[in-house]
C-alpha cells in the first residue's frame, strides 16, 4: 500500500475509476500530465479524514499544525511557521520536508527553528504520500484536532494566503475549532458537484453576478496576453461554435487593498522587508503607491472589454475567493460544468508550448474539448 501511495506521489501518476473520461494509452489526452499532478489525490487528504499516525508522531493527543513541504518550497513563506511554533504554545507543529536538496533541506531546518518538530526523509516521503501530498500542491497545512481528524486543509502558502491562514491557525490554537465563516478549499474532480459561491462575484461595472445559470459552462481563468494568447484563441473557436448553448465565463483579478494590506503584513513579519527593501522596506500607504492598484484595474479593466467584446461573460474575482475555494491554480486553465453544476471536465492547465517564442497550443487541445462539448449539447436535445 506504502509502495502504491508513493508511487502517486513521487511519479505524480492517477490510477482512478473515478475519471470515466481518461483514455487509455493509445489514447492519452493532451491534459493527462497537467492532470496527473493537480488532482484530489495529490493535494492533501480532505476535511473530516483520519490523520495518519508515522514514525515520530505515534499519536495525537492536542492541536496539530502539519505541513507537507514536497519537492517544491518557498523560503520566504517558512518564517510564518516558525511564528507559530513560538507563539502558539498550545499548538504542535509538524513539518515533513520530501524531496529537497542538501542545501534546501537546511535552509528549511534554519528557517523553522527548534520549536518545529522537522520530519525528514525517508520518513517525510511516506509521509507525504500518506497524506497524499503531492509536489503541485506544496506546502499543504493540514490541522488536526485531539481526535485525529483533520479540521482544516489549505494548499499552498503564498505571500496573498499566509495572513487568512494566520487567522486560522490561531483560531484553531486558541479554541480547537475553525471560525465558521472560514472560507474552505474544494479539490473539484470528474462528477463532482461544484459548490457555487456563496460570496459576491461582480462584472466589469461592479454588479453582482452568479455562475450557476442551469446552462452549461466553460470557465476560463487566465487572460489572452503573452503565454495565455494559445489557449484564449483556442477557447474563442469553441465560444464561436458552442456559445449558443453553453456559457463561456472569464475569470480575473486585480489586487485590492485588503489584499495587498495581508501581503505587506506577511512580509513585515516575515522579515522580508530587509530582503526586498524595494519592496517592503516601508509603510503600507508608500507600499501602496508602488503597488499602482488604479493601474492594475485599468489593465483588468482592458482585457474584460475585450473579452466581453469577444463573447465572454467576465468575473472579477477580486479577493481571489473564488481562486482559492476552486483550488484554481496560476497557470490558465480550463473547467466545463454541465447545466446542473456537475464537474465534466476538472480545472486543468492548458498546455500551451512557447519554447519558439510563440504561444502555440498543444495539437488536440481545443479537439479534446470540443468533443466534451459536443457530448453536453447532444444530452441537453434528447
Amino acid at each position: 500500500m506504502i509502495a502504491a501511495l508513493l508511487l502517486i506521489v513521487s511519479l505524480g501518476l492517477v490510477a482512478s475509476d473515478q475519471c470515466s473520461t481518461c483514455g487509455d494509452s493509445s489514447d492519452a489526452s493532451v491534459f493527462e500530465f497537467a492532470q496527473s499532478r493537480h488532482n484530489p489525490y495529490t493535494l492533501g487528504l480532505p476535511i473530516g479524514a483520519s490523520a495518519p499516525l508515522f514514525d515520530g508522531c505515534d499519536a495525537f493527543d492536542g492541536k496539530t499544525l502539519l505541513v507537507a513541504i514536497n519537492t517544491i518550497v518557498n523560503i520566504d513563506t517558512l518564517p510564518m511557521i516558525r511564528i507559530w511554533s513560538q507563539e502558539l504554545s498550545s499548538l504542535r507543529v509538524i513539518v515533513l520536508l520530501s524531496g529537497l536538496d542538501s542545501s534546501q533541506r537546511a535552509s528549511c531546518i534554519d528557517v523553522l527553528g527548534p520549536d518545529v518538530q522537522i520530519i525528514t526523509e525517508p520518513v517525510s516521503t511516506i509521509a507525504c504520500a500518506m497524506y497524499q501530498a503531492g509536489s503541485s500542491g506544496s506546502p499543504a497545512s493540514f490541522l488536526i484536532d485531539s481526535a485525529g481528524m483533520i479540521v482544516y486543509r489549505q494548499v499552498g502558502i503564498t505571500n496573498k494566503s499566509a495572513m487568512p491562514l494566520d487567522r486560522v491557525v490561531r483560531a484553531f490554537a486558541d479554541s480547537g475549532s475553525i471560525p465558521e465563516d472560514t472560507l474552505l478549499q474544494h479539490i473539484l474532480w470528474y462528477g463532482d458537484a461544484v459548490p457555487w459561491p456563496t460570496f459576491d462575484l461582480v462584472d466589469r461595472n461592479g454588479e453582482t453576478v452568479s455562475l450557476d445559470t442551469g446552462r452549461p459552462l466553460v470557465f476560463y481563468s487566465g487572460s489572452y496576453l503573452g503565454r495565455d494568447e494559445a489557449a484564449y484563441n483556442d477557447l474563442i473557436a469553441l465560444l464561436d461554435v458552442f456559445g449558443d448553448e453553453v456559457d463561456f465565463v472569464l475569470r480575473l483579478h486585480a489586487f485590492t487593498e485588503e489584499e495587498s494590506l495581508d501581503m505587506w503584513t506577511f512580509a513585515q513579519l516575515a522579515g522580508l522587508d530587509s530582503v526586498y527593501p524595494d519592496w517592503y522596506a516601508m509603510d503600507f500607504d508608500a507600499f501602496l503607491a508602488i503597488s499602482d492598484l488604479p493601474g492594475r484595474r485599468a489593465d483588468v479593466d482592458e482585457q474584460a472589454r475585450k473579452a466581453e467584446a469577444d463573447g465572454w461573460r467576465v468575473i472579477y474575482d477580486d479577493f481571489r475567493w473564488l481562486a482559492f475555494s476552486w483550488v484554481l491554480h496560476s497557470q490558465p486553465g480550463v473547467m466545463i460544468l454541465d447545466a446542473g453544476g456537475m464537474v465534466v471536465f476538472p480545472f486543468t492547465t492548458y498546455p500551451v508550448d512557447t519554447s519558439s517564442g510563440v504561444s502555440v497550443s498543444a495539437p488536440g487541445a481545443m479537439a479534446e474539448l470540443s468533443e466534451i462539448l459536443d457530448q453536453i449539447v447532444e444530452a441537453m436535445q434528447e
